[in-house]
């Protein structure tokens, strides 16, 4: 359990939204935090997102959320303010309140990877784990999602709490391709090894 609520907060500090790539194919978007803001509006709630992102890391809830809340109202299409708050209300385990953000986070942002991979996680840790990893899987496919490996391993956790070992091992490998010591993984398969007797 408190493995899982680290992992809620660690998502935190990986924080992205949306917007369409020129030229690019369906589906395939660019997180905003990898763009530059286009508008004062769209940089003031930038900044503010960013410093309730560093206040949630740090385990401080309520400011995280004035500093989501204010960037909201600054500029009410930016989708990264809603989903910092459900990453907020999800580390404060209000999850009705988690899934309306999210949900409105992908409304603004129905493709962008990183809003996908935070609202599939929350699935996961809500009891909706193959609900989770469609969502997941929706992050994955994104050749511009710039933490895959935050999202396989989600996914392996996911597919773990689903009981297929089979699809976690799989996420967990490639996980390793990734990063060949990463510590999550390597311990997840070891201990799938162990219960199949290998």
């Amino acid at each position: 359990m408190k493995f899982a609520r680290s992992l809620a907060v660690f998502s935190a500090l990986f924080l992205a939204a949306c917007a369409s790539v020129p030229g690019g194919g369906q589906g395939i978007e660019q997180p905003i935090s990898q763009q530059t803001p286009k508008t004062e509006t769209s940089e003031r709630a930038r900044v503010h997102v960013e410093l309730g992102r560093m206040y949630l890391a740090e385990g401080r809830f309520d400011i995280a959320l004035d500093e989501a809340k204010l960037a909201a109202e600054i500029e009410p299409s930016y989708a990264l303010s809603y989903d910092l708050m459900g990453l907020i209300y999800m580390a404060l385990r209000q999850n009705e309140a988690a899934s309306t953000a999210f949900r409105q986070a992908l409304r603004l942002a129905p493709h962008d990877p990183e809003i996908n991979n935070d609202y599939g996680w929350f699935l996961c840790q809500g009891g909706d784990p193959r609900g989770g990893l469609g969502h997941i899987e929706r992050a994955l496919a994104n050749p511009l999602y710039a933490a895959p490996l935050k999202a396989l391993t989600n996914a392996g956790l996911c597919a773990l709490l689903a009981k297929d070992d089979t699809r976690a091992e799989h996420y967990f490998r490639r996980a390793l391709t990734l990063e060949r010591a990463h510590a999550t993984a390597l311990f997840w398969l070891a201990d799938i090894a162990f219960r199949q007797g290998r």
